[in-house]
């Protein structure tokens, strides 16, 4: 950054929410976006005085930023009791290497058997059977620490080791790719062709250069546009977004499924759970998963 300012943005708020409103910060232009004085070691959170930093260019126009989210928490904060304190605090900072304030808040995380995630800057000799994906420190949201991300890694997992003869030859959907994190890891598990998609150019910017650092761009193809442009049917279509968005488009999720693929999806409060399966017509429910407040559903089309 070249600026000799840039703009501080600090807000309080609960372990519970802190990822969510980092992916929204960063989604609406941050420059980074790092949970606070919440410290993960091997993927557990501990906080004391939680809350996100978040930097953006000095041209930035951030009263526009803050309405939406000001709006989005107030969302967070109907599904979330323990985020019953919001603040926002605003301020000028002189340029400095910003970057390295990153580091003491992220390390290695073991997000499923075979997938651990490490920031660029540390060393972690991986096991046995262990993949190993690279994220860069700045990119804080979609590390892989969120439940939600667990639980499809282990859902992918599962239907690989049940089609260990045939997984080279499984394609897959990522709606609403984000960082490229649930992408990549489908790739390091065996998948040879995925195509991720997001509405939003700077998420899939940012999957791009983590694609690339992982060395998997020869399996993953991207594309910035929503559902209704997919063409096309795959072995497993994902998609780890909101409830509401996933009932919005069920429809076209169910159609990109191929006849005997499968269709995992997370991001779903578990009160949200049941409008999600209703919503979801003519797939069968073969399981769910739970972690906390959150529920990852997989269904089989037959």
């Amino acid at each position: 950054m070249t600026d000799k300012k840039y703009y501080e943005v600090k807000i309080k708020c609960s372990t519970s929410v802190a990822e969510a409103l980092c992916a929204f910060l960063v989604t609406a232009g941050a420059l980074g976006a790092v949970e606070e004085n919440i410290f993960i070691n091997n993927g557990e959170k501990t906080a004391t005085d939680p809350g996100i930093t978040a930097y953006f260019a000095s041209k930035t126009d951030f009263a526009g930023i803050k309405a939406g989210l000001d709006d989005y928490a107030a969302q967070l904060m109907k599904h979330f009791p323990d985020f019953d304190e919001y603040a926002v605090i605003e301020k000028w900072r002189e340029n400095e290497n910003w970057r390295e304030g990153y580091k003491k808040y992220f390390s290695v995380i073991k997000v499923s058997p075979r997938i651990v995630v490490k920031p660029d800057y540390e060393e972690y000799a991986p096991t046995e059977g262990e993949h190993v994906i690279i994220i860069n420190p700045q990119m804080a949201f979609g590390i892989g620490n969120h439940p939600t991300t667990k639980m499809c890694v282990d859902y992918i997992d599962e239907i690989l080791s049940g089609r260990r003869d045939t997984a080279k030859a499984v394609n897959m959907l990522d709606a609403g790719t984000g960082s490229g994190i649930l992408a990549i890891a489908s790739a390091k598990l065996g998948i040879k062709e995925i195509y991720g998609f997001d509405i939003d150019d700077i998420a899939v910017e940012t999957a791009e250069e983590n694609i690339a650092k992982n060395g998997v761009a020869n399996a993953i193809t991207l594309g910035c546009h929503g559902i209704d442009e997919v063409t096309g049917q795959y072995d497993i279509v994902l998609a780890n977004i909101l409830a509401n968005i996933l009932i919005d488009i069920s429809e076209q999720l169910t159609k990109a499924v191929k006849p005997g693929g499968e269709l995992i999806l997370s991001g779903i409060l578990d009160e949200q759970k049941g409008d999600v399966i209703a919503a979801f017509t003519g797939v069968k429910l073969v399981s769910s998963k739970s972690e906390g407040e959150w529920v990852a559903l997989r269904f089989a089309v037959v």
